[in-house]
């Protein structure tokens, strides 16, 4: 898995596209993977940790 950058916490604010939509989220995900694994790691069942993923990534 990618390492976590400081550019990946970085907010895309030029218009409100969907491909700027799209762009942010290429560049975020990372940040929704790697909390992801640390929920699993902790003991956490797959779709548990999915949901919280989800719910943060709402937010």
């Amino acid at each position: 898995m990618e390492k976590i950058k400081k550019e990946h916490f970085e907010c895309i604010k030029e218009e409100n596209s969907e491909e700027e939509q799209e762009r942010q989220w290429e560049r975020s995900k990372i940040i929704f993977d790697h909390f992801y694994e640390y929920l699993k790691n902790k003991g956490l069942k797959e779709s548990t940790a999915g949901k919280r993923t989800e719910m943060a990534a709402y937010f």
